[in-house]
């Protein structure tokens, strides 16, 4: 049954390998296994194994380790063994999943990803204990207002958020704490949370944000061309959201309140099947978008889109240095009176 586990496990065990784990020290055995030797005689390892493992990896052909893990438990594990299996995320059409949830015991410790506020909330408490342990364990601090950048810059991640927290204790060296500077040095801004930025600023029609976002891009070697793909996505979005508050049917109310969007406005206007396959996503993310295509006229948009095809233009065909065409392009979003930005 031991060697069928670890079969399941994708491993080929031999018992040359229950050779070598039996001479393992105790401080071995704690460091390659992660749990302290068992007391007991442990020589019943080696009559579980086979001599050769004879190249066997993994599951045969055509059964998954689900499948072998199954056929293991149904053999039966010894009296005084408990197996404790982890996984960060699971599917439970699976037949393992099954099995175990009828035959032992699943705990779902997971904590919502979505983009709720009560969400949010209760990944930020994980995400903040997991951080503040790991500096602890390395007899570091971290500044309290550089804490929160480093969540919000790492996202709902909590593997990353232990790596990212011991590079930076790590590179702290002797200083007790971890400063905003030691952050900005070692943990960027992800290509999508600097596009965000830029396409909120665009929304929000703040040219300095806009500016000092599109100056992060080009600082993370994000492409020009990836940059204008992104804001063209950003106002296509705009302009099918004006579309259909200019339509009429179902009638949209400038600052309409979320619940009202949520419950009324949004099941109206997706059951009049014209919903546009760009739009999908959460509610409150499509609420924000509409309330920001308040702030546009759907000419102004067109201009934008056409604005854009042409810095494209530019970029693939003239040799202006990508800086220029981009700011130009900025400067054109939010100042030529065409577009109205």
């Amino acid at each position: 049954c031991f060697g069928r586990l670890l079969r399941a496990a994708g491993q080929a065990p031999s018992r040359q390998a229950a050779e070598e784990l039996l001479e393992l020290s105790e401080e071995g055995w704690r460091e390659s296994l992660g749990f302290p030797r068992p007391p007991e005689d442990l020589a019943w390892v080696r009559e579980c194994l086979p001599e050769d493992p004879g190249g066997e990896e993994g599951p045969p052909p055509g059964r998954d380790a689900g499948d072998e893990l199954v056929a293991a438990l149904e053999a039966g594990l010894p009296a005084t063994n408990i197996l404790v299996l982890l996984a960060e995320a699971v599917d439970k059409r699976k037949s393992l999943y099954k099995y175990i949830d009828k035959r032992g015991a699943v705990l779902d410790l997971a904590v919502d990803a979505g983009s709720s506020s009560a969400a949010r909330k209760d990944q930020e408490a994980v995400l903040r204990e997991l951080a503040e342990k790991t500096f602890a364990a390395l007899g570091k601090k971290i500044e309290p207002r550089a804490l929160p950048v480093l969540l919000d810059r790492v996202g709902f991640h909590p593997v990353a958020v232990v790596m990212e927290s011991e590079k930076l204790a790590l590179h702290a060296g002797e200083a007790a704490t971890v400063t905003l500077a030691d952050l900005d040095l070692l943990v960027g801004r992800t290509r999508e949370e600097a596009l965000y930025e830029l396409t909120e600023a665009v929304g929000n029609r703040d040219l300095a944000a806009a500016l000092v976002s599109l100056a992060r891009l080009r600082e993370g070697q994000i492409h020009a061309l990836v940059i204008v793909a992104g804001l063209r996505n950003f106002c296509k979005k705009l302009l099918l959201a004006r579309a259909l508050q200019d339509r009429g049917e179902p009638a949209y109310s400038r600052g309409m309140a979320f619940p009202a969007f949520q419950k009324g406005y949004l099941p109206q206007v997706k059951e009049s099947g014209e919903w546009p396959p760009l739009l999908a996503g959460h509610p409150f993310v499509i609420y924000k978008t509409f309330r920001q295509a308040e702030g546009f006229t759907a000419a102004a948009l067109r201009q934008a889109l056409a604005l854009l095809l042409a810095a494209e233009y530019r970029l693939k065909s003239s040799r202006l240095p990508e800086p220029l065409v981009l700011q130009s392009l900025m400067l054109q979003l939010f100042l030529d009176s065409d577009t109205a930005f």
